[in-house]
């Protein structure tokens, strides 16, 4: 934790001593990010230094404009004291520094010259706006602050000698005091002055502590420093990691300190015992409050508050990982009376909360609700929880939540009755969840399973080991024949699986031979094409299938065969486990999905225009929340939604793609385009505002096109080429359509005419990046961050997949596990031109793919890929391996048809969903020169247009 780093930080800090005194924790922030900057900029050139430096720049962006808004503080001062001065090219300096980082940004490519500039233009705001931390407006006095609180003559003699000779000091500590303010005068400042801590060198303890403690402030300092100074360990470090357990439990950090005083009641608050709670507090972090509250407070309850168990909290403290919050309100809820009780806990608590580190929280959740079941079987369930954990890891809450449900069906009354679940859970790992599900709760609820677990186990065995897939339809019919006792039991078994066969390879192949139920059909395409997180109902399954008709006359009939690859084994692990997942930059977002699940009118128009009213002022900071909650809105409107969060790398990835690529790419667009149609005046305005730049002058780009292209004799292929870069670099839409009305023009006034057309519906990329930056900027960084800690790692052997090209009726709904926003377009679907490549492994099941689309650019057909592969995939094969398989094959296709070539859209929520696969592509071509074409449509619904793609060798 770093307590002795963090004050140091924390006096530094402080020390600034600045009006407004925020300004010194920007101007600190700035430089920390020219510092970056510099180290970075020798990489500049490369790869990886390109996409380094850009990151470092975003955050550069983010800390001038934080610095900008200070200064209009400071320049509010500056009215009423004439003494404060801000230089007169200030703004000048910070529109430039940003505007060159944007540029970098929006063109995904920086260089040494533009990048010197941007830290040239930063360490000039620093010079500038140094001087500022010299100057203050009066202030009250010290004095005149403590007789707000108190009558002066009850403090200390060393509190009004203090607040005499430092009142800026003073005015500080009530201003960082926040609502608890009377308590830390009344008990803080005659606390510290009695055991001689109330000195100028430890004030940056004393103002970092009532900032941090929120409002049970009183807490800290009625019951944590007097009871460190009864025990004589009130000592600046000892107190320092009062402030850091304040800042990490945040609002109920006093509430947390104030349960120190259990330790002191048990007589466990000594010298001896100090670096053992240090270690809790910094194994707890900031569930510390929950420790503190719950944990100690049940042992010290149940009189088990002793040194032996203080120890075992570490563990559990340590194997919980950022679960710990879940598991100490557990404790509490379903606490122990006994030391044996305790004990059977204590003996696989600390395993179970390593092996389900990620969803431990959620783990001990669900093991609340089996309290019944453990006082039942007794010891033996705690084997049985943790026999679960060691198989199921991450899902175990899920095991355990349907356990409770056999449990309270009478389903679960001996040891052999858990032996069942142990070896469905050990034998059939991530099928487990469903077979629980959707064969045994189920089979229970309809009266299919009439005993016990134990007693049902030899049909569900024989059933487990034979069927095709696991459904309750199949399992019906199955125990019937199984215990019909009939001669012919065998054939009539085989028959009856023999039709579970046949219909997944049916679905395989896309032909139903012959009629099937209707629930088993769409029970076993749901099962099939499943979407990775479950996310997408099966009536989105069944609508798409009864919609879509049969179109595989659409794929050249050579590339109807299915072509067989191997894959090499593997999945995502962390390079380091004792460096876990951090989930902070992850938080904000998951509460937002948390909270909205269904549809829900939005207001867009409104909706963008209130978050350009605040961009890039105070308010916004006030209103990030709501604004994030509605854009999400608009994504669950749109029919989507992100998976139950957990610590898995798949879902990690999800809500990490939903920032870095939903966002910039989709939503944000959709809300401008809306506040552009509806008010075009106003947007546009606020859009120059913001981005500093001025919709292109089109009386001069009429005259260039008229005069210097089309008057000429060029050719008109050269023509249409000419133009079509006068519009990149103006950033104008180069649709064919405008295009082709351009060329046809007389004269200057109508080219001008459809260029004002144009340029007025044009919303400028450097305004969706600060918004974006905005709503989510610095915690997309983070998510970067923490996914680099994963590493894909290669096991032995390979797999055998098929890659099948189909748009057969039956695969309808493959692009549904895919998982893209484009699945429901109905208009792609019945596109020529659209083809899905579907990967299926050795069972039937499918594993995404990837769409393909043809465009034509002077005169040749090009194959574009979206390479989409299910996250299932990407937990057991290599990134790299399926992107190779994926262009080998797409070259044999190009070949065979005489196409020019393979492109990849270098718009990342085309050219794939999946951050692997997109770390693949930036790394092999980001450093390539794209192909530019005309605008073509890739989807409908929604509306993705591109015309810039990665040329594939």
């Amino acid at each position: 934790m770093g307590w002795l780093d963090s004050w140091r930080r924390a006096r530094a800090e402080q020390g600034l001593r600045a009006m407004p005194e925020r300004l010194g924790r920007e101007l600190q922030a700035l430089q920390d990010s020219l510092t970056l900057l510099e180290n970075d900029i020798r990489l500049v050139g490369t790869a990886d230094g390109d996409r380094v430096f850009l990151l470092q720049l975003e955050q550069f962006i983010l800390a001038s404009r934080n610095i900008d808004e200070h200064i209009r503080l400071i320049a509010h001062w500056s009215k009423q004291h004439p003494e404060i001065t801000i230089p007169d090219d200030f703004e000048n300096t910070l529109r430039n520094a940003r505007q060159l980082s944007l540029q970098a940004i929006e063109q995904k490519k920086a260089s040494k010259e533009s990048g010197q500039a941007i830290i040239d233009l930063g360490r000039k705001i620093i010079r500038d706006a140094e001087p500022l931390l010299q100057k203050k407006p009066d202030q009250e006095t010290g004095i005149e602050i403590l007789e707000k609180y108190q009558e002066i003559s009850k403090y200390p003699p060393e509190v009004i000698q203090f607040a005499t000779e430092h009142p800026y000091d003073i005015k500080l500590f009530e201003k960082n005091a926040d609502r608890q303010v009377r308590y830390l005068f009344e008990d803080c400042l005659p606390t510290l002055a009695r055991v001689g801590l109330l000195t100028r060198e430890n004030w940056a303890l004393v103002i970092e502590s009532g900032k941090n403690a929120g409002p049970n402030a009183d807490y800290l300092f009625n019951y944590g420093l007097p009871a460190l100074a009864r025990n004589g360990l009130l000592t600046r470090e000892n107190a320092l990691m009062l402030a850091e357990l304040g800042k990490n439990a945040g609002d109920y950090g006093g509430d947390a300190i104030a349960h120190l005083s259990r330790l002191e009641w048990n007589g466990l608050l000594t010298q001896e015992n100090w670096p053992l709670i240090v270690e809790l507090v910094e194994k707890a972090g900031k569930n510390a409050v929950f420790l503190f509250a719950f944990g100690l407070t049940m042992l010290d309850r149940n009189h088990l508050l002793n040194r032996k168990n203080l120890w075992w909290m570490v563990a559990l403290c340590n194997n919980a990982g950022k679960d710990q919050e879940t598991f100490f309100l557990y404790i509490a809820k379903y606490g122990w009376k006994t030391t044996d009780e305790l004990k059977r806990f204590g003996k696989n608590g600390a395993s179970i909360a390593r092996y389900t580190q990620g969803t431990a929280g959620n783990t001990c959740e669900a093991l609340g609700g089996l309290r019944s079941s453990r006082f039942y079987f007794g010891d033996a369930f705690s084997d049985f929880e943790l026999a679960i954990a060691k198989s199921q890891r991450v899902a175990s809450y899920l095991i355990f939540e349907r356990v409770k449900e056999l449990f309270d069906l009478h389903c679960l009354k001996t040891t052999e009755d858990l032996n069942v679940i142990i070896k469905v859970c050990n034998q059939y790992k991530p099928p487990a969840l469903t077979i629980m599900k959707e064969v045994l709760v189920a089979g229970k609820k309809q009266g299919i399973i009439r005993g016990t677990l134990s007693e049902e186990s030899d049909v569900l065995n024989a059933f487990l080991k034979e069927t095709p897939a696991y459904l309750l339809s199949l399992y019906i019919p199955f125990k019937k024949l199984w215990q019909g006792n009939l001669p012919d039991r065998d054939r009539q078994v085989t028959m009856l699986f023999k039709d579970g066969r046949e219909l997944l390879q049916d679905i395989k192949d896309g032909v139903l031979r012959r009629e099937y139920p209707q629930e088993l059909l769409f029970g076993v395409l749901y099962s099939i094409f499943a979407c990775n997180d479950m996310t997408v109902p099966k009536e989105n399954y069944i609508h798409a299938f009864n919609e879509r008709n049969d179109r595989q006359n659409d794929i050249p009939k050579a590339f109807w065969k299915p072509y067989k690859v191997n894959l090499s084994k593997g999945g995502y692990i962390l390079k380091d486990e004792n460096t876990p997942i951090q989930q902070e930059a992850w938080n904000t977002l998951v509460n937002v999905a948390g909270k909205i699940r269904e549809k829900k009118d939005v207001d867009i128009t409104q909706l963008g225009f209130s978050m350009l009213a605040l961009l890039g002022t105070d308010g916004w900071k006030s209103q990030r929340a709501h604004f994030l909650e509605q854009v999400y809105q608009v994504f669950v409107n749109s029919g989507q939604s992100l998976p139950e969060f957990r610590l898995d790398h798949s879902i990690l990835m999800s809500y990490k793609e939903f920032v870095g690529d939903r966002l910039p790419n989709d939503i944000l667009p959709k809300i401008f385009q809306e506040c552009l149609a509806q008010d075009s005046a106003r947007f546009i305005n606020l859009q120059e505002k913001f981005t500093g730049r001025k919709a292109p002058d089109t009386s001069q780009l009429a005259s260039f096109i008229n005069n210097k292209v089309l008057k000429t004799g060029m050719p008109e292929d050269k023509k249409k080429e000419v133009i079509m870069k006068v519009f990149s670099q103006n950033k104008i839409p180069p649709e064919e359509q405008t295009i082709q009305q351009i060329l046809k023009a007389a004269q200057t006034t109508e080219v001008k005419q459809i260029l004002d057309a144009l340029s007025g519906s044009i919303i400028d990329k450097a305004l969706i990046t600060k918004t974006h930056l905005a709503l989510y900027g610095a915690e997309y960084e983070g998510m970067r961050r923490e996914m680099g800690k994963y590493d894909f790692h290669d096991t032995e052997g390979e797999g055998k997949y098929t890659f099948l090209i189909s748009k057969r009726k039956m695969h309808s709904c493959a692009m549904f596990n895919m998982g893209v926003c484009v699945a429901p377009d109905d208009t792609m679907w019945n596109s020529p031109d659209m083809w899905q490549l579907i990967i299926f492994d050795e069972n039937g099941y499918a594993h995404g793919g990837t769409i393909m689309r043809t465009i034509m650019h002077n005169g040749s057909a090009y194959l574009v890929l979206s390479i989409q592969p299910a996250g299932s995939l990407l937990t057991q094969a290599s990134p790299e391996a399926i992107f190779d398989k994926t262009i080998q094959y797409a070259r044999i296709i190009t070949k065979k048809l005489g196409y020019r070539g393979i492109l990849i859209p270098t718009n990342t929520a085309i050219s794939s969903n999946r951050g692997s696969i997109q770390d693949i592509i930036t790394k092999r071509y980001g450093q390539t020169t794209p192909l530019t074409t005309e605008s073509y449509q890739f989807s409908n619904n929604p509306s993705y247009p591109y015309s810039s793609f990665y040329q594939i060798t």
